[in-house]
C-alpha cells in the first residue's frame, strides 16, 4: 500500500483473488483507511518497515497522550507515570504488535489526545485527532459515535451542561460510517460491504440493531456464549472477559460511561461469524487499551485511597495477566513464539537467514511474484505481488517448506508443492530444506 501511494498510484490488492476470477480490488474497497496516505512519503526513508515503525511510534504517542491527560485531570506526575505504564502493559498492545501492521492500532492511539483536548476545550486540535481517528478505518467512526456520546454524558454528569458539540460530532460519526460503507467504498469495489459478518444476529446491520432490541436474551447470551457448535470455540469469549476484568475492568464497572464507549467494540467482536475475532489475539483488542487507561484515570481521581498504591495494584494485575496470556491462551491460532518475547525462540529464525537472503536475491525487482506470507513484506515493492498459493500470472514463486501457507492445510500444501516442482511449466532454481524458488519457463524463454 505504502509503495503504491508513494508512487502516486492507487493500491490494488493483488495478494488474493477475491471472487475467483482475477477479482483484484482497490484496497479502499476493503477498508477505507487513509493513514497509509499520510505516511507514504516516509517510504523513501524506511522502505518496507515504514508502517511497522509508525505503528510502534503511534503506541508511544498514545502513551504520552495518556500521561498528559492524567496530568490534566489533576493526577500527580508519579501517578500519571503509573497510568502510562498500565497503558503499555495491557494485553491489547502486545497482541497487536505480534501480528503485522493494522490501521486501527494507529487510530486507537489518537483517542487519548481527543480526550486531552476535549478537557482543554480546544476543539480545533481535538478535531484534528478526531479526523485522524475516523479516517484510520471506516468502523472507527462507529466507535467515535459512542465515544462522543459518552463525552456528552460525562459533561452532563460532571458539569450539568448540554454538550451540543459532542452530540453533533457523535451524529456526524454515525453519518460518516454509513456514507463510507454505503457510498464511498462501493466506488472501489462492486459488491456489499465485505466486513458485515454478524449473521448470528441478522442479515443486515438494520436486522442486527432490531434483533438486539427485540431479542435481548439472545443478544445478551451471544456476548458470552459461542454461536458455533464446535467445542474448539467454547470459552474464547469467557477468556476475553476474564482478561478484561483483571486488566482494569473494575474501573469500567465503577464508571459505566467508559464501558458504554466500548459497546460497538464488544458487538463487532462477539457477534462476529469469525471466532478468531472473539478472543484476545491480534489487533482485535486494541480499542480496549485507551478506554481502560482513561477509565483508570477517572477511578484514581475518585478513590479514597492513595492513588499511588491503587495505580500500582492495577499495573501489577495488568502485567500479570498479560504475562499469563503470553504462556497460554484459549484463543485459537495463538502463536506464542511471535508474542512471548520472554522466549528465546522469539528471537530466532526457524529457517536459515542465509537461505532466505539467497532466495530473495534471485527474484528481480520488476517481476510478478507469488510469495509465501513470510516473504511478502520483503518483496512488496512492486506493482503486482500475489500471496502463495495464489499464483495467477506470476513469473516467480517462492515459499517456505516449514510453514503451511494460509488458507491451505499441510496435505494440500504438500500436494501443491509436488505439482509445482514436477511441472513442465516451472523450474526449480533454488531449493534448500526450508526455502524453494521456482521460475516460470515461459518467462525464461521470453528472456
Amino acid at each position: 500500500v505504502v509503495y503504491d501511494y508513494a508512487h502516486l498510484q492507487f493500491s490494488i490488492n493483488t495478494l488474493f483473488d477475491f471472487n475467483g476470477t482475477g477479482g483484484y480490488m482497490n484496497i479502499l474497497g476493503d477498508h477505507l483507511e487513509l493513514t497509509p496516505f499520510l505516511v507514504s512519503p516516509f517510504y523513501y526513508l524506511f522502505g518496507n518497515y515504514t508502517l511497522l515503525i509508525f505503528q510502534i511510534l503511534s503506541i508511544v504517542f498514545g502513551a504520552i497522550g495518556i500521561f498528559r491527560y492524567s496530568r490534566k485531570e489533576g493526577l500527580s506526575e508519579g501517578v500519571s507515570t503509573l497510568v502510562m505504564a498500565f497503558f503499555m502493559s495491557l494485553w491489547g498492545i502486545n497482541s497487536a504488535l505480534s501480528f503485522d501492521y493494522h490501521n486501527n492500532v494507529v487510530g486507537a492511539m489518537f483517542v487519548p489526545w481527543v480526550f486531552l483536548y476535549w478537557r482543554k476545550d480546544d476543539w480545533k486540535k481535538l478535531l484534528v485527532f478526531y479526523f485522524l481517528l475516523i479516517t484510520s478505518k471506516e468502523n472507527m467512526a462507529l466507535w467515535a459515535m459512542f465515544i462522543f456520546f459518552g463525552m456528552f454524558i460525562l459533561k452532563w454528569n460532571e458539569q450539568g451542561k448540554f454538550g451540543k458539540k459532542e452530540l453533533i460530532v457523535s451524529a456526524f460519526s454515525g453519518f460518516y460510517f454509513i456514507v463510507a460503507i454505503k457510498f464511498i467504498m462501493p466506488l472501489f469495489y462492486e459488491g456489499e460491504y465485505m466486513h458485515f459478518k454478524f449473521h448470528s444476529m441478522g442479515d443486515s446491520m438494520f436486522d442486527v440493531a432490531k434483533n438486539i432490541v427485540l431479542q435481548p436474551q439472545k443478544a445478551f447470551s451471544l456476548l458470552f456464549e459461542s454461536h458455533i457448535d464446535d467445542p474448539v470455540t467454547f470459552g474464547i469469549k469467557t477468556e476475553l472477559f476474564y482478561v478484561l476484568l483483571l486488566s482494569g475492568g473494575v474501573a469500567l464497572l465503577r464508571h459505566p460511561v467508559w464501558l458504554f464507549m466500548l459497546v460497538p467494540v464488544f458487538l463487532q467482536k462477539l457477534y462476529n461469524d469469525d471466532f478468531s475475532r472473539w478472543g484476545i489475539n491480534g489487533q482485535y483488542s486494541i480499542e480496549f487499551v485507551p478506554i481502560l487507561a482513561l477509565a483508570l484515570v477517572a477511578f484514581l481521581k475518585k478513590t479514597k485511597f492513595n492513588p499511588i498504591y491503587i495505580g500500582s495494584l492495577f499495573l501489577v494485575f495488568s502485567s500479570a495477566i498479560n504475562y499469563k496470556t503470553f504462556i497460554k491462551r484459549k484463543s485459537i491460532w495463538y502463536n506464542s513464539t511471535s508474542t512471548n518475547y520472554f522466549k528465546s525462540s522469539h528471537y530466532d529464525m526457524v529457517a536459515s537467514r542465509r537461505d532466505f537472503e539467497s532466495a530473495l536475491r534471485l527474484i528481480p525487482e520488476n517481476v510478478v511474484v507469488s510469495a509465501h506470507s513470510s516473504f511478502v513484506p520483503h518483496l512488496a515493492n512492486r506493482d503486482v505481488i500475489h500471496m502463495f498459493p495464489n499464483i495467477d500470472d506470476s513469473e516467480y514463486v517462492i515459499y517456505r517448506t516449514d510453514e503451511t501457507p494460509w488458507p491451505m492445510d499441510m496435505d494440500g500444501f504438500n500436494q501443491k508443492r509436488v505439482e509445482l516442482e514436477n511441472s513442465l511449466t516451472w523450474s526449480v532454481i533454488f531449493k534448500t530444506k526450508d526455502v524453494v524458488v521456482l521460475k516460470n519457463e515461459k518467462y525464461s524463454n521470453s528472456n
